[in-house]
């Protein structure tokens, strides 16, 4: 599993750098979250990009945001259950 997190460590990198670019991305306009979400604030705007974008899942290791389990239509995964879905 070392290789699956590596990728979710560089997915995760990769997540947080487009924090900046999601709102700025054309076709997708972010929507804000009335009320907090996640237990951790910082990270409610994730599940707002995947709302706007129409992501089936999410895939981190994030622990707060695997807490939420789900947000509206987009589940949370962490790597090794989206691997053994795929296979």
């Amino acid at each position: 599993w070392r290789r699956c997190d590596a990728s979710a460590t560089s997915l995760l990198r990769t997540c947080q750098s487009s924090r900046s670019i999601a709102s700025t991305r054309p076709g997708v306009n972010l929507v804000p979250l009335v009320d907090a979400v996640c237990r951790d604030p910082d990270d409610d705007w994730v599940p707002a990009t995947a709302l706007a974008g129409g992501a089936e899942a999410i895939v981190t290791g994030d622990a707060d945001l695997l807490a939420l389990s789900s947000y509206k239509d987009t589940r949370m995964l962490s790597p090794r259950q989206f691997v053994s879905r795929q296979v």
